[in-house]
């Protein structure tokens, strides 16, 4: 069981000497700087096309777009979208980037878009949040929190679209005994690039089913990672692709 984070800072994980690290025990940190940036013979890169990234594993400088991102609620009570800032007690307390391209995107945004659906309500209508890139060879960087309170019920699909080289890092954070549908569909332009790191933290008895949809881009490359609050979470990750010749 991990204590969620409370502040959003550098810190790394130690295990037990008796336990096998696993991928949860990553070091973390904001900073981009803590991480080499990676070259495709790394153990954690090797499986990845480097030169395909166009940059995105490392900044050189050039200039960044915030995502543009479209929040529906359907006009739905108890639950509210609203830009929050990056150094916001709400924002990291899933988990934090855990390799340089995360830690850019991070650096990069201004703000965090904060998603928080109140305890006790039970939505019935899915919330609809759709992530357009930048244009091709436009680099974009995102942060989108999403936030159940306790005994809260949501549905919430996550659509990726368009082109452009994205980096991005999603959090869940599930109050105790709330529930969560996740759906993310990357369904990008065929000359997309996207990196994500994904968290989620599972409160007591809650409940959360995620799917992973991809379908479209050039390279996508995503890291989930769940953390466990309380006894009696629950987690289920699932994931589909269909890749073309050369995806």
């Amino acid at each position: 069981m991990t204590t969620p984070m409370t502040t959003p800072t550098t810190r790394s994980t130690l295990t037990p000497a008796n336990r096998t690290p696993t991928k949860g025990d990553r070091f973390q940190s904001t900073n981009p700087e803590d991480f080499p940036v990676p070259y495709g013979k790394d153990e954690d890169w090797r499986f990845t096309p480097m030169r395909r990234l166009r940059g995105l594993q490392k900044n050189d400088g050039a200039p960044a777009a915030r995502q543009r991102i479209t929040v529906d609620t359907a006009g739905q009570a108890g639950v509210a979208y609203s830009e929050i800032p990056m150094d916001d007690a709400r924002v990291g307390r899933a988990g934090l980037p855990v390799d340089r391209p995360a830690a850019e995107a991070w650096t990069n945004c201004p703000v965090a878009d904060h998603i928080s659906v109140d305890k006790d309500a039970v939505l019935t209508e899915p919330i609809n949040i759709v992530v357009t890139g930048a244009g091709d060879e436009v680099t974009s960087y995102g942060t989108t929190v999403v936030d159940l309170g306790t005994f809260a019920e949501a549905v919430v699909v996550i659509r990726y679209e368009g082109d452009g080289v994205h980096s991005d890092n999603l959090e869940f954070v599930l109050g105790d005994g709330s529930k969560l549908t996740v759906v993310v569909w990357e369904d990008w332009g065929r000359t997309a690039v996207h990196l994500s790191n994904s968290h989620i933290l599972v409160g007591r008895d809650a409940t959360i089913r995620h799917t992973a949809a991809v379908f479209g881009g050039d390279v996508v490359r995503s890291l989930p990672h769940v953390r466990y609050a309380g006894p009696g979470g629950d987690a289920e990750m699932l994931g589909v692709y269909f890749a073309d010749a050369g995806q």
